[in-house]
């Protein structure tokens, strides 16, 4: 982890209820530059309602989210940050280069400065060799690995992956980790949610163990 004291995403007293169920109950969690910070806990434990507030999907029905001082919407409106949600799939008709590029135009970085972070985050992720190919082709774990590429290319300031390894075999599973690791050694902070508490020992530099609310950090 990098010794950094620069707070990239501030969450406090968040609440969120559906159908007077409350769901999310008094957030309150803090992302720093240079590390990971995991959200640990069961299926139906309120994580990814919490990671759609935080990228700003929902509107919190209490509290507050700012990323780098400023409102999710105006941070994605900055290219600030990336997002690969739980159930996101990548676009099959594309080649892995071509969707990687695309998403990384979306958030605005220069034209010149495309390539080569493209290209270096499709190798960071094992896919050096698939390119050309087009993601329609490609197994379901390689296809997590696009969107994974796609989310860390260029060094964003914030990167979020909700549940990035759910369902996908060990040998890809171990690409992303060294893709996540190697995103928070360039200096991105990065929130993910799992509940493998392997994946939290491996890669977290902070966890919040999370039930609907935070139960400890």
């Amino acid at each position: 982890m990098q010794n950094s004291s620069i707070m990239i995403v501030k969450v406090n007293g968040l609440w969120k209820a559906f159908n007077n169920v409350i769901v999310n109950k008094d957030i309150s969690i803090h992302v720093n530059e240079g590390e990971v910070v995991s959200i640990l806990g069961p299926n139906g434990a309120g994580k990814t309602t919490l990671l759609r507030q935080i990228y700003g999907e929902l509107r919190p029905d209490r509290g507050r989210v700012l990323i780098m001082d400023m409102n999710p919407s105006k941070a994605k409106d900055r290219g600030i940050m990336s997002v690969v949600p739980q159930e996101a799939m990548p676009f099959s008709l594309l080649k892995v280069t071509e969707h990687v590029e695309m998403l990384v135009r979306l958030r605005g970085i220069p034209k010149g400065m495309v390539k080569h972070c493209v290209n270096e985050a499709i190798n960071a992720v094992g896919l050096g060799d698939y390119g050309n190919k087009l993601i329609d082709e490609l197994s379901g774990g390689m296809k997590r690995l696009v969107l994974v590429a796609s989310a860390i290319a260029c060094k964003p300031r914030l990167i979020i992956l909700d549940e990035p390894t759910v369902g996908i075999d060990a040998q890809n599973r171990r690409s992303i980790w060294e893709a996540i690791r190697s995103a928070r050694d360039n200096g991105s902070a990065i929130i993910l949610t799992t509940h493998y508490i392997h994946e939290t020992e491996e890669l977290s530099d902070r966890v919040y163990l999370m039930n609907r609310e935070i139960l400890m950090e």
